[in-house]
């Protein structure tokens, strides 16, 4: 008994060195595993879906690193964009006082609720001065449930990705490049929006 309690102790205790080891970041993550930014080629592929409600995204000829600057999430946790590498991302800037943001957020709210995933999601991001308070006033009145609130109190993320007008949304690949952007309104519950993201997400 005694000899199967020293073994016990003994793995426990290599366990833990491990543990300390992998959080100092001894043990990296292998590059290969990492999603290679879009093609030229894919943008190509891209470009053609931009059709209906879609018809005035830009699809970028190459892609774009996308800013490291903070956010909050509803519960006043810091997050940045790349905390979601891996998925595919529609980051849609918004605020309550900005009509259009009102009108698609239900269609935004039905993309993520079709087709929020492991390899997708869609992050409402708030630009409103008065933080998650209105914000999420907003989303209780008008019937959004599927959609996590994020808040830019102080716009620095809008401004450093340049985000001039609301609502602006920006699709984002696996590697965290950005690949399109459209200003203004969309119907993003719509057939042609499905394909685009369909087509985006099955890139490696």
């Amino acid at each position: 008994m005694k000899r199967i309690s020293a073994l016990a102790a003994a793995l426990l205790a290599s366990l833990a060195t491990l543990a300390v080891l992998y959080g100092a970041g001894v043990f990296e993550t292998s590059p290969a595993t990492a999603a290679e930014p879009t093609t030229p080629a894919e943008l190509s592929e891209l470009r053609l879906l931009t059709k209906g409600s879609l018809e005035k995204m830009l699809v970028h000829q190459t892609p774009r690193p996308v800013a490291r600057e903070a956010f909050r999430r509803e519960n006043g946790r810091k997050a940045t964009l790349a905390d979601f590498q891996g998925r595919v991302l529609l980051v849609n800037f918004w605020a309550t006082w900005c009509a259009p943001c009102k009108r698609e957020m239900p269609s935004l709210d039905a993309l993520q609720k079709a087709r929020g995933s492991r390899d997708f999601e869609v992050v409402t991001i708030s630009t409103d001065r008065q933080g998650a308070r209105v914000a999420r006033r907003f989303f209780d009145q008008a019937g959004i449930k599927d959609l996590a609130l994020f808040v830019d109190q102080d716009s620095s993320l809008a401004r450093a990705m340049d985000v001039k007008g609301l609502p602006v949304s920006v699709l984002i690949d696996r590697s965290g490049h950005e690949v399109a952007r459209l200003v203004g309104e969309a119907a993003w519950d719509s057939a042609e929006v499905t394909r685009l993201i369909d087509q985006l997400v099955s890139y490696p």
